[in-house]
């Protein structure tokens, strides 16, 4: 199986045991419950995501932007003309190089 680091941040997307581990071992960290923020029905200026816990809300407020985040510049980075671009410049410095 071809297993990329584009494909594990999508399963990640997909997978809600993943955060669940993250979750716990934050926690652990924490060395204490870690609760929600407050939640009002009218803000602008943060996440107001709804959410029943406190491991729902940093799923969704911060674990799955981050990880959509992570997914969105890999694409814009490793796309075939960023790669090709890449490589074409490669081979131009080395000629520059080796022509000094």
């Amino acid at each position: 199986m071809h297993f990329t680091a584009k494909s594990a941040f999508q399963y990640y997307l997909r997978d809600d045991g993943t955060f669940a581990s993250v979750f716990q071992a934050a926690t652990a960290l924490h060395g204490d419950e870690i609760g929600m923020p407050r939640l009002t029905t009218r803000q602008r200026n943060r996440n107001n995501v709804p959410a029943s816990s406190a491991q729902e809300y940093y799923r969704r407020a911060v674990f799955l932007p981050f990880i959509d985040c992570c997914v969105a510049q890999m694409k814009v980075r490793f796309n075939k003309q960023a790669l090709s671009y890449s490589l074409s410049a490669d081979r131009t410095s080395a000629v520059t190089l080796h022509q000094q």
